[in-house]
Order: structure tokens, then sequence, then C-alpha cells
């Protein structure tokens, strides 16, 4: 069906509250609209006229610029029209074209220029996982040459999961608790055929799955177009298209497919941006991400060598194995509900859901939804140069063990000064700037009483608020409300619970995230070379203001605490962009409170808070700011705290945020516990060995790494070895020499196993490490066959290496604990390990 729009800006009555869509595509002039209205599920191809704008001294358009010019609107019958016209004329001189050139952009404000609702029940998730035929290689993506054997999928829309299939498989005995519907094929074409028959008859408008980006997805759609044709590809999309191109990721090029109509959001992306409870994790293979969060594993075929084995051997597992992979997504969702945030992004954003994954393309569209509504056209998107510019403030800390300390931590910082200094690029003063820096401004007061100055000398206007600002307390009392009625709503469910409060709650919560997420990630946009409003100016501004605007805090607590104390010395220990921490110990040894505690919370609401608060006021008078936007609220309460570096520490937590824990809680920043790059099985000791740090003695400390070093030997390599992701490995191989010198030692590693693999030839059995892959690498003992002190792999160390016996567990253990632990221990005056001395000789 193909229906015209010939307005953009005035069409917005054609949709009633419960339409939303869930993908809008663009082909030549035609805009590809699936989505949900009153009547159900819809899916149209439309005509669409965008507009453009032109300068004009007629200022009775209805139109301006975002520096307030008259514009008029331009109208195209057509979007080819609109970009020949832009192609032809954009380089004229004295003639500005404003406007979105992003068309789809164009259609979703045209239809939804409001809030966009939404019902995630409605929208069909697909969920997949496929097998392929190994025992001539690793089955590559790019050239799909061995068949498809297995294929399991799950719909949002129905508990069951189904898998087509080569092998014998008895759904009525899997081991699996899920129900499943099995369906023998008696070749991979009947296979290939009846997937995308199911495919089609309930086409996803999501499709998901782990790592899918670069292996399921490309794989199918080539194997499709190997042993079907371009034809049956193209089935996959609702459109019939199914467009191909080449993606660049850690040096290397993959096949990638867009199926138009069909959004893919890979779970593991998904995982990596929005989820904010389990932090960055040692590897994203499905099986230890799956471990973290669920304490769940894939199902283990270790008995069988590999996966081709397992289809010949033990068919049944192997069918289990396909529909574990895809249980294991869709209970991350269930329980994350990370797929849904994505969709409370898009809608919030009015963008497609792939395009919540990065930054400059939601915050273009957020800006040109909330301009338009105004009347005001977007400027043309410009060629920016990227240039550096500078960070937060973070100070030379007081190294050591401290005792009783407090932080204060800034709400927002970043978001909430560009509401302070009215940042925005219409309100940005060109000309002449006061002399600038942090230093600077410390001492002497901004000299301009016209315009708010920030801290690098860049004057915004003050008779206006600009639209960054607006977008900025909009999105902020957004989710203030938001948050109210979700905590309204969570009371009720403990008194009387149910299904629908709990949903409920959930939507909520995702709703308020999204508003959090998009607000954390505008400094990014602005900071952007690539986005439309980037100005280094302001970039700059918001970072010195930081930089100045936490050291302000720093000079009132000292003042605080010195006037207290009848001293003269520094009491912040540390300060990291928007938070200072503050030595308390002196106070509480000075009163002596029954609950240190009790005495410190009384303390930084009635006396540092308010303090804190009486010198943002200052600054903002000094600064001559528009809008008082600086709150500091205390954070923790900690009775013991360990500062190694700037941004490396470890607390012991008594409260937090008026949250009183009856047990105290470790925080831990910078250290080797929380580094995705040391061995978890390294990181867990750690949390166990920060714990005596804190409470223990250095006697318990050196026992303690006695007995973890005995079973740190006693661990299988996998266990021991560093994380890593590898690029580069064309940059580093040498022929004859195999490398390089100055090759990395992991990159080492893996030309050198790549090397044994091929000699051994088994690289019919074993997967070869490529750019991108995750592997493991551990020291070896020389000599040995390789001739060499490292090795790499991915996933585990093949027996038929016989390296196994050369591992250097003493070398593994310094560098993955003893090492790190130095430094810590250190840092307090310990040792890790008993010394003899002649002192303690003569005690």
């Amino acid at each position: 069906m193909v229906q015209s729009y010939h307005s953009p800006f005035i069409l917005t009555g054609l949709f009633i509250m419960s339409t939303f869509y869930t993908n809008v595509s663009r082909l030549g002039n035609k805009i590809l609209y699936r989505g949900f209205d009153h009547t159900g599920r819809i899916e149209k191809k439309f005509d669409f006229s965008p507009t453009l704008f032109l300068p004009t001294k007629d200022e009775t358009t209805g139109w301006k610029g975002i520096h307030d010019e008259p514009l008029m609107p331009k109208t195209f019958d057509t979007i080819r029209d609109s970009i020949e016209f832009y192609k032809n004329y954009k380089d004229v001189e004295n003639l500005e074209i404003s406007g979105n050139t992003n068309y789809v952009a164009q259609f979703i404000q045209s239809k939804f220029p409001g809030k966009i609702n939404f019902d995630p029940k409605l929208i069909n998730v697909g969920n997949f996982d496929i097998e392929v035929k190994s025992d001539e290689g690793f089955p590559e993506p790019d050239e799909a040459k061995f068949p498809v054997i297995s294929i399991a999928y799950k719909s949002s829309h129905e508990k069951i999961y189904r898998m087509w299939g080569l092998m014998e498989y008895d759904e009525t005995k899997t081991k699996l608790s899920v129900p499943i519907k099995y369906i023998k094929c008696k070749d991979e074409k009947e296979l290939l055929l009846r997937f995308i028959a199911h495919w089609e008859a309930n086409c996803p408008d999501i499709i998901t799955g782990w790592n899918m980006h670069l292996f399921d997805i490309p794989y199918i759609c080539n194997r499709i177009l190997r042993v079907l044709g371009e034809q049956m590809v193209n089935r996959l999309s609702p459109w019939g298209r199914v467009n191909y191109r080449k993606r660049k990721i850690m040096g290397r090029e993959f096949d990638s497919y867009e199926i138009v109509g069909v959004q893919q959001i890979d779970y593991m992306d998904v995982i990596k941006k929005f989820d904010f409870t389990y932090g960055t994790m040692e590897s994203y293979a499905l099986d230890h991400v799956a471990f973290v969060i669920l304490g769940e594993r894939k199902l283990s075929y270790e008995e069988h060598g590999s996966l081709q084995k397992l289809f010949d051997n033990d068919p049944q597992l192997f069918g289990d194995y396909n529909v574990r992979d895809v249980e294991l997504v869709d209970r991350f969702e269930q329980q994350l509900k990370l797929i849904e945030r994505v969709m409370a992004i898009a809608y919030l954003g009015g963008v497609n859901y792939v395009d919540t994954l990065g930054t400059t393309g939601i915050w273009d569209s957020i800006l040109y939804r909330f301009l338009s509504n105004m009347n005001i056209a977007v400027p043309r998107e410009r060629g920016n140069i990227k240039s550096s510019f500078p960070g937060g403030h973070v100070k030379d800390v007081m190294k050591g063990k401290h005792g009783w300390l407090e932080s204060f931590d800034l709400d927002a910082l970043y978001p909430n000064l560009l509401v302070q200094y009215n940042m925005s690029p219409e309100t940005l003063v060109d000309g002449p700037e006061f002399p600038n820096g942090v230093d600077h401004f410390m001492e002497t007061p901004a000299q301009d009483t016209t315009y708010a100055v920030a801290a690098n000398g860049a004057r915004f206007r003050k008779d206006k608020q600009g639209v960054i600002p607006q977008i900025v307390i909009e999105y902020y009392t957004m989710r203030k409300k938001i948050k109210g009625e979700m905590l309204l709503t969570m009371s009720e469910n403990e008194k009387n619970p149910s299904e629908s409060l709990k949903q409920k709650i959930i939507q909520l919560d995702n709703s308020q995230m999204a508003v959090k997420i998009l607000l954390n990630s505008l400094y990014g946009a602005l900071g952007n070379a690539y986005f439309r409003y980037y100005d280094l100016r302001i970039a700059t501004a918001v970072t010195l203001s930081g930089q100045l605007t936490i050291r302000w805090s720093e000079r009132v607590a000292n003042k605080m605490m010195n006037s207290i104390m009848g001293t003269d010395t520094d009491y912040v220990i540390a300060i990291d962009t928007d938070s200072i921490y503050v030595n308390m110990d002196p106070l509480v040894q000075k009163f002596n409170p029954a609950s240190p505690v009790d005495f410190l919370d009384q303390t930084a609401a009635k006396k540092f808070v308010p303090k804190l608060a009486e010198g943002y006021e200052t600054l903002f008078n000094h600064m001559n700011a528009y809008d008082r936007r600086m709150v500091m609220s205390r954070e923790v309460i900690a009775d013991k705290g360990v500062w190694i570096a700037k941004k490396c520490y470890m607390l012991n937590v008594l409260d937090n945020e008026g949250v009183r824990y009856a047990k105290p809680k470790m925080k831990i920043m910078g250290l080797s516990a929380v580094k995705s790059s040391t061995p978890q099985v390294v990181r867990d000791k750690f949390k166990e060995c920060f714990k005596v740090i804190m409470h223990g003695t250095e006697k318990e400390l050196q026992g303690f790494v006695l007995d973890f070093e005995t079973e740190f030997f006693s661990l299988p390599p996998e266990a021991v070895s560093f994380p890593r992701g590898v690029t580069n490995l064309k940059k580093w191989e040498k022929p004859l020499v195999l490398y390089q010198k100055g090759c990395p030692i992991h990159v080492r590693g893996s030309i050198i196993f790549n090397d044994q693999i091929k000699q051994k030839k088994l690289d019919k059995k074993y997967e070869m490490i490529q750019n991108g892959t995750k592997i493991k690498f551990c020291y070896l003992k020389v000599p040995n066959h390789t001739r060499e002190n490292v090795i790499s792999f991915a996933g585990y160390l093949p027996e038929e290496l016989d390296l196994h016996r050369y591992v250097d567990y003493r070398t593994q253990f310094e560098k993955t604990f003893k090492e790190p632990l130095d430094k810590i221990a250190g840092a307090i005056g310990w040792n890790v390990e008993h010394i003899n001395t002649l002192e303690a000789f003569f005690k």
C-alpha cells in the first residue's frame, strides 16, 4: 500500500496514542514502515515529501534557525528531489541550507511529534543460534563453506523453543527445562527452507542472539545465498530486501547484512552498553556471562572434543546444546529487560532501536525533534576537525591507609554544568574571550557581567535559555516524575502484589533508566567531532568548568575542617571528576562519638552540605552564571580506606547515601579485583585479600598469600591465564621468524598458537586465532618444543599441543597476583611475604 504525505510538519493527527513504529527505513523515494496502530500490526510503503529550509528576509514564515534568523521552508515532491537539491546547492555562497537530511528522522518526527507510547508485549523479538558442520575447520561466516546443521529459535510471542536440524533428536528426552518443538530435516536445503518459511510467517521486529552480528547473521545469509540464491535471502526481509556491506572491527573486515524491516540487536552489545549491574566482565563469551548473571553455564561437550564430534556421537546433547544458547539469552532478557530498555531509549529519542547503540545519532534526533516542535530548523551538518580537550580533574591522592572518611558527590555534574552556564550552540558568544583557565578563575572572578563565563573563558548569553539546557531540565523533570510513579507503584505492590504491578514497575524503571542513560551520554555527543552541534569551545567549557567546580568543593571542605580542627592542612584525600573524599578521622578522634556513623551523617547534613551549597552560591556569582544547578550530597561513610593511586582505591563502606548497611560493603575502584584483564579466580581472591588488608594484620595477609599460592599451582591453565582481545595479527606476523620485533606478548602467543596448530595439523579441529578473537595467554617455562615463553589460546589450551607441563605457574602467580598486591600492600607499608631482618633476628 502506498500513501502520500506532503507536509512533514503538519500531519500530526494521523496516528492515535496507541500507535508506534517498530522500524522505519528508506528505499529510494519510499519510506518503509512497520509498526502498530489500533487495528494491530501494519506494514506500509509511504511516499514522502521532505522539507529543507532556505534563508529569507520574510519574518512571517513561522520558521527560524537556531540563531533566530528567518527561514523559508521548501518542501520537495520526493526524497530524491531533496537529495539532488542539497547536492547541487550546498556549496553555493550565501545560500545556507538548513534542515535535517536524515529522511527517516524527518518521517518519524512528522508522524510522532510528541511522546511515543509503546507496548513492548506487541513487539516480536526473535532470538536464534545456528550450528554449522565443522569437521573441516572453523566455519568462517564470510565464506559459509560448510552446511548449517541446526537452528534454534525462540520468539518473545511464544513460550516454545523451535529447532530445525539434521540429527536424530527426541524433544521429549531433553534435559533442558523448556518446551521444544523439533523438526528433523532430510538435508540442509530443507532445513533452510523451513526456517525461512517460519521466519516469513512470524517475521520478528527485532532479531537478537549472542555475537550474532559477527557470526550467525552473516553466516546464515551467506549460506542461504550459496545454497538457495539471492531471492531466498531477501525473503528474510518483510520488504524483500537484504543489504550487504563490509564492516571493519578491530582492524578486520567482516561481512554484514541489513535485513530491511528487522532490527538487529546483538545481546552482547546490549549488555556491554546498557547493563550497570555487573560492570565490565573478564570475558564476553556466552559461557562466562551466563555464569556471572545466572550462575549457570553453557552445556559442556569437553568429553567429545569438538562440536562436530558431539553432533556425530551424541545428537541428543547436540540439540540441547543448540537450544541452551538461545535459552540463556532469553533468560538474560527475562532478568535484565535490556531489550525493553533499548525500546524505551529509542522511543524517547524518536529513532530506530539500532540507533540507541550509538551516541551522536540519538542526540541528533532528540535535538531535531525538540527544535522542530518550536518551528526551529536544525543547522546543516558540517565536517568538524577532531581536537583534543581537557578531561575531569583528578587530584594527586594521599596514598596509604586512612581511617574515618566521607565522600561528597555532585549530582550529574556535566549535564548540570550545561544548564548552569546556559551552554548551547545558539547561546555561545563569538568574539574575544577573557583570561581563561581553572587557576585563573579560582582566584579572580569573571569580569563580564552580561554573559555567563565558563572556566575556559567562553561566554554564553543570559537573555534566553539555550536549547540544550531546556532539554536537560525537561529530561530531569521527566525522570523525577517517572521515578515518583515507580516508587508509588512499588509501595502498592508491597501491599497488594500482582503481576500487572510488577510489569508496570519494570516498564517505569526502564523508562527512568532510559532518561538517565541519555542524559549521561549528552556530554559524549557534544564532545564528538562528528556531532552536528560539536564545538570545541563548548566541550572545553564543560570539562574546565567541572574542574573549577570540584576544586571549589575541595577549598570549601578544607576550610570547614581547618576551622573545626584549628589547623592548616589538606583534609581532601582524593578528587575524582565529580567527587571529593574527605578525611574525617581527626574529627572522630576529637569528639569520640558513641556512633561515628551517626555523628558523621549529622555532620555532613548540618555542616558540610550547607557550607558546600554556600560555596556554590559564591561560585555562581563569581562566574556570573545563568541557573543554579550545582548540588553536592554526601555519598559514602567509610571507617577505612586505602588509596594506591589516582582512581585506584578501596573503601569499607558502612553507609551509602543514607542506606545503612548491616554488614559493611567493599567499594573497589581501579584495582586488579575489578579489572577485566585479571583472571577471574585471581579477581575473586583479591576481594578476599582486601578484607584482610582492611581488617587484618600484615602477618595474616602473608598467610593468605601463601595459601593462595598453593591453590593457584593446582589450577588448570585456563583459570590462571590473562584474558585479552587480539588485534593487528597480520601487522605483527613475519614469515620464517613468525613475528616481528616488539610484538605484544598476547599477539605473539596467538601467532605461536596458530603455528603450532598448523604444524600438528589440528586446524580442522581447532579454530585459528584471528583479529577480534577473545583469548587467554600464559607464560611457558623454557626450554620447550615451541622455543617460546608464551602461548595464547581461545577457550582452553588443547592437550594435543603438549604444553600443560610447561605452564610457568610461578611467573603467572607473580604477574597476576603478587606484583599487583605488592603495590597495594606497599602503599600502607606492608610486605606480602615475610622478610627476615637483622632486627627481627635479635628480637
